[in-house]
């Protein structure tokens, strides 16, 4: 069996679901095979569906997965508290207090996203009970944000601030960590649709926390409730969205 190269595969999977006759002519013209001389076997066929899906990132996925972690970490909403948890710090101290709770807040959530299904399985939770408990958190979170209920975390100076409370639960919450493993089971090969989302959405939010000083003179106390309020819409509409597909998988499926 003569195995296919590598390079011939942006060819090969330019179509994203079946191997057409043009596709098979394409494959043949690379091995340097007449038109027809040999069939390509099964096993062929399987890796190319197999890496026509784990080579496509899912845009939906990705959009939905940088949606969540960007509005649950909450950048803006929570620049006002940074201000205070890093009051009489020097600028570089202050980077160094984001930089370490991004890094954090980034780790705890590839950890909840890659190991979630295990723990599911574990403790014989389904997707769909899941999806619901998820849905419902997230509402409540939202709609704390559009009636500016927020709690302010409690302040310890014998504690590292960079891990509490501004990685966890500031930036990787309860909430977050809930959607990233919902969102890392719906889509045959969400690893790196999920991952890129993540990473995307943290480093929005390191850009925004490490401008914390202009932005908050820029935007002002007005400022800050308005994204708040929109961010709150935004979080709302995806635990509708979530809860309601948890409903259906539970009751109608």
């Amino acid at each position: 069996m003569q195995l296919l190269s590598v390079d011939f595969i942006p060819i090969a999977l330019s179509s994203p679901n079946l191997l057409t006759n043009e596709r098979f002519t394409q494959i043949y013209q690379h091995l340097n095979l007449p038109t027809g001389s040999r069939k390509i076997n099964e096993f062929e066929v399987s890796l190319l569906e197999n890496l026509d899906k784990a080579s496509a990132v899912d845009i939906s996925v990705f959009v939905k997965t940088f949606v969540a972690v960007f509005v649950l970490a909450d950048a803006v909403g929570n620049i006002p508290i940074l201000l205070v948890l890093t009051k009489g710090m020097e600028p570089q101290q202050r980077n160094k207090v984001i930089d370490k709770g991004i890094v954090i807040a980034i780790a705890v959530l590839l950890v909840f996203a890659f190991s979630g299904q295990f723990i599911l399985s574990y403790l014989n939770i389904s997707m769909g009970s899941l999806r619901v408990a998820g849905g419902l958190l997230l509402l409540l979170i939202s709609l704390k944000m559009l009636q500016g209920e927020l709690d302010t975390p409690v302040l310890d100076q014998e504690r590292d601030i960079a891990i509490t409370p501004l990685a966890l639960p500031l930036l990787a919450g309860p909430g977050t960590l809930t959607t990233v493993m919902l969102l890392m089971s719906s889509a045959a090969n969400p690893n790196l649709s999920v991952t890129l989302g993540i990473l995307s959405a943290m480093f929005i939010t390191w850009l925004i926390l490490r401008f914390s000083n202009y932005i908050d003179k820029w935007i002002g106390a007005e400022g800050e409730v308005i994204i708040t309020q929109l961010f709150g819409f935004l979080l709302a509409a995806l635990a509708i969205e979530i809860g309601s597909a948890g409903i259906k998988e539970l009751f109608f499926n």
